[in-house]
């Protein structure tokens, strides 16, 4: 949630005092939540604010665009003081994510489930709370069609090494290269690869493609572009002969190391050495921001691909 908008106006009467403060949702829709609030200044203001913070967090976790009219009564000094201690508390409530001191610790971490059955067969999916946000904690694995050929303007679905039509058959596609110790089940393991107009649509109900901004979000809770990356990533000890050193997937994102695709050939660009994520944010020249991790330095960097790339998918929770 970005902060917009903040005013004070004072109307004609001299007992009243309007706030309004709004929050914009980062998808732009527009959901509107008004709180009044009659408050008389020599009342226990404390509990004024914990109040209102508890009203903003909740309007907050459900992207809600809040309105608050505050009508403060009697003119006395500390008018004042409740309207700077007022906006510092609703700064901190508009926008917890962005703050690390904010985690609550009820629910940073916790895991559970979220079923699909779009493509007519069921999957169960990890999910995972890290701060404010819920995750899926594997990559997307949506699969209603199959395609050879690289395409920019049609939506594309591919699975590691498999050039065939049948899904049952890329299903059970199994993949394994010099530098792994065994083979995977590309579908279950690695999940589907999508071209970039496959992606904006592949998540289910109530789940979206992350924008930059979700995935800074989630990076700068983490700690940053040099310390989120092995909170992100799995060690992978089974599958590697050389394991992602310095990982620890201590957030529960469960990150691997699948590269993208070269759509034209099924072929990974360099499969076990990096990991990139689709944004629905648009970058230069037609290209979208993906979100990067080497294998190497486990830092997290901003990239710009091509639509017609094979690349990953990770839902965030509308």
């Amino acid at each position: 949630m970005d902060v917009k908008t903040g005013s004070f106006q004072k109307p004609p009467r001299s007992d009243v005092l309007r706030i309004f403060f709004k929050c914009q949702p980062q998808d732009g829709a527009q959901r509107f939540l008004t709180v009044l609030v009659n408050y008389r200044v020599s009342a226990d203001y404390k509990a004024l604010l914990v109040f209102l913070r508890t009203i903003l967090r909740l309007g907050a976790q459900n992207n809600l665009s809040l309105q608050l009219l505050l009508i403060l009564k009697e003119q006395t000094k500390m008018k004042k003081l409740v309207i700077l201690l007022l906006t510092g508390s609703l700064l901190m409530a508009c926008n917890p994510q962005e703050n690390p001191n904010s985690t609550d610790p009820s629910t940073d971490g916790t895991t559970g489930t979220f079923t699909d059955t779009r493509d007519g067969v069921s999957y169960t999916y990890k999910t995972v709370t890290i701060g404010s946000q819920v995750w899926m904690a594997e990559n997307l694995k949506y699969l209603p069609q199959l395609d050879k050929n690289a395409n920019e303007i049609a939506p594309g679905y591919y699975i590691l090494d498999f050039t065939g039509t049948e899904i049952a058959a890329a299903k059970l596609k199994t993949y394994r290269s010099n530098k792994m110790k065994k083979g995977i089940v590309v579908y279950e393991e690695v999940g589907v690869y999508y071209n970039y107009p496959a992606a904006q649509t592949a998540c289910p109900q109530g789940w979206r493609l992350p924008t930059k901004a979700d995935w800074d979000v989630l990076v700068n809770y983490l700690g940053g572009n040099e310390e989120a990356g092995r909170k992100m990533m799995l060690k992978d000890e089974d599958i590697w002969y050389n394991p992602v050193e310095g990982a620890t997937n201590s957030s529960g994102f469960n990150g691997r190391m699948t590269s993208y695709l070269f759509t034209t050939n099924m072929i990974a660009a360099s499969f076990g050495d990096n990991v990139h994520w689709w944004s629905s944010t648009p970058g230069d020249g037609g290209k979208y921001h993906v979100l990067s991790i080497s294998k190497s330095s486990l830092n997290i960097f901003d990239s710009e691909f091509d639509r017609d790339r094979g690349i990953p998918v990770r839902c965030v929770k509308n």
